[in-house]
């Protein structure tokens, strides 16, 4: 990582997450039944889409460092339920968190490619080694909206770091992010549990969540 990083365009875009696909996340996420609605709560909070920032620059020639966030309000909401003890709150919003993420990582790759025309290829995340390098790479990107403490953790919390090496065709290499690659042969591919499990949801689920939720393993 040297050399090439100088201030880049911030490319913001919205990740829509809807409430069936919280509550598939939940229960993917195995959350006691008893606790599905209040959970839920967290959704209304953070609304049905997220924004999200990311900016990038070359590495190589045809591989880029990104940094994306979330930003600041999941940090927030994170201090308000642990400053008033709500860890089983604290914890569901981590996993949305993860979740919108994961769905992040897949829109990126059509956000990049209307902004330069290519796409993004094997997401490959810092090691502990290279994040001691991330205040030259914010310093250099120019990017304000995203710090580092003294430990090198990443402020906001939901913000990753990956290079990545770009490809005029999409899919030209596995991304590791098997939730939104299209390529159903590759031999990296892992099946998600939830798809292997019954469409029927058992009576406790379906109870909490009323008549929606055989759909629940269902796409919006």
């Amino acid at each position: 990582m040297e050399g090439k990083l100088k201030k880049s365009d911030c490319l913001e875009f919205e990740v829509p997450f809807s409430q069936t696909e919280y509550e598939h996340a939940l229960i993917r996420w195995h959350f006691p039944e008893a606790d599905l609605l209040k959970c839920l709560k967290i959704w209304e909070q953070i609304g049905s889409a997220c924004k999200v920032k990311s900016w990038y620059g070359f590495e190589q020639e045809e591989e880029i460092l990104v940094v994306m966030t979330l930003g600041k309000q999941f940090d927030k909401l994170m201090d308000r339920y642990e400053t008033e003890g709500e860890l089983l709150k604290a914890y569901a919003l981590e996993c949305l968190a993860m979740e919108i993420l994961r769905k992040a990582y897949g829109l990126f790759e059509d956000v990049l490619y209307d902004h330069m025309g290519k796409y993004p290829c094997e997401f490959r995340f810092l090691d502990e080694e290279q994040m001691k390098k991330i205040p030259e790479i914010l310093s250099r990107l120019d990017i304000d909206e995203v710090q580092c403490n003294e430990s090198f953790a990443l402020i906001p919390q939901k913000t990753v770091v990956f290079l990545t090496e770009l490809s005029e065709e999409r899919n030209a290499d596995c991304t590791r992010i098997c939730e939104n690659c299209g390529q159903k042969n590759c031999p990296n591919r892992k099946e998600k549990k939830a798809q292997e499990e019954k469409a029927v949801l058992n009576y406790g689920y379906q109870r909490i969540l009323g008549n929606r939720g055989n759909n629940l393993w269902k796409k919006d």
